[in-house]
């Protein structure tokens, strides 16, 4: 099991490399303006896309015994969302105002993350972490390669990202093909299984407006410091990822007791995760505005709320990954529900009375009232 934690953590972290070297290509190529539209339609393309993949990601990760039937489901409606997704992004495009060369490009790129995150979780659930990884490394070598290629021929770079992108989907829908052998679609089966996942999901995009609701109740400066901050402490999340998806199918797959002696070595590690995470604040809330400039030192505080909230939601997502391998999406979603929805309240509340401070204290507090209910759901539902 160590190594294959370790195997998938070094892949996403060669991963994450290769990607901000694209990304970066991509922003000095295209300009502030251009980049900025093709980041909206990429963030609205992105959030369609999960919308209609229905939680199947969750689903093939956890499914255990039924992982080959539900993988190659979910798959197949993958497949057939492709051009939902394409179109989607065509629509915002035009909504924003955008080229519609970004918009066609921004639609495939999104729709390949989307094929790429299925294909992570379906081979992960089927125990091939060490071929999960390697599609997730090549995969992202192939973008950065023809990118970089395309830009030494002096190629505009969208139009090398295009053909890296355009590469990539047929990459994964070739693979996917081989690998996962697309069913035909039992839509009423796979929506069955789903749809607490999916409901989970849904729930769990619902602090995402941390920033939106600390522009609109505290200031631009704080949500600056804040929108830093998540950007900083986001690699930390490589490690907790790569110890889910060695777990979660492991957990499905076992009998009850030997499961939850697993969720107990992942919520330990969970543990170890989230006091990195508290040991690291001090040293964000420090470090941050030296690096950005002094426009930032109104907001270390935030910057040290945004560690400790990462490794409290770290510690939630161990909960999270034990209820979905367990088949009890619905528990999951509940939790998460309920303490986002109070979470985000207090954040606005907190952040109007108290600005900085305020938004610090309510990040906190959103991640700790998730954890709280998963702790409280956990320990009430006596048949885990």
């Amino acid at each position: 099991m160590r190594r294959d934690v370790l195997v998938r953590l070094f892949a996403r972290v060669v991963n994450a490399g290769l990607y901000a070297i694209v990304m970066v290509l991509l922003a000095r190529g295209m300009g502030a303006a251009s980049f900025g539209s093709f980041g909206a339609i990429l963030a609205l393309a992105t959030f369609f896309g999960m919308l209609v993949a229905m939680g199947t990601s969750e689903l093939a990760l956890s499914a255990g015994h039924e992982s080959a039937r539900v993988s190659g489901q979910a798959f197949a409606l993958r497949l057939m969302t492709t051009p939902l997704v394409l179109g989607f992004a065509l629509a915002a495009g035009v909504v924003i105002e955008s080229p519609t060369a970004v918009s066609v490009v921004a639609g495939v790129f999104v729709a390949s993350e989307s094929l790429n995150d299925l294909l992570q979780s379906a081979f992960s659930g089927l125990g091939f972490h060490s071929w999960a990884s390697v599609i997730l490394v090549a995969n992202r070598a192939l973008q950065c390669t023809i990118v970089v290629t395309a830009l030494s021929f002096d190629m505009h770079v969208l139009h090398g990202f295009a053909l890296g992108a355009g590469a990539s989907l047929v990459l994964l829908v070739f693979v996917g093909t081989i690998g996962l052998k697309p069913r035909p679609l039992e839509t009423r089966w796979l929506f069955a299984r789903a749809q607490h996942y999916w409901g989970a999901v849904v729930s769990g995009q619902i602090s995402n407006v941390d920033v939106v609701l600390a522009h609109q109740f505290a200031t631009s400066e704080v949500a600056g410091s804040l929108t830093a901050g998540l950007r900083a402490a986001r690699p930390l999340n490589l490690v907790i990822t790569s110890l889910l998806y060695v777990f979660t199918p492991r957990m499905a797959s076992a009998e009850r007791l030997t499961a939850y002696e697993d969720f107990k070595r992942l919520r330990r590690l969970g543990l170890y995760f989230a006091s990195g995470a508290f040991f690291l604040a001090p040293g964000a809330a420090w470090a941050m505005p030296l690096i950005l400039g002094p426009d930032f030192e109104s907001g270390r505080i935030v910057f040290a709320a945004v560690f400790v909230s990462v490794g409290l939601s770290g510690l939630s997502q161990c909960f999270q990954a034990y209820l979905f391998a367990r088949g009890r999406a619905e528990l999951a979603r509940r939790a998460i529900l309920k303490g986002s929805v109070f979470g985000v309240v207090c954040l606005a509340a907190l952040a109007a009375q108290f600005g900085a401070l305020g938004v610090a204290a309510g990040e906190i507090l959103l991640q700790a009232s998730i954890l709280l209910l998963f702790v409280v759901t956990l320990r009430r539902s006596r048949d885990l």
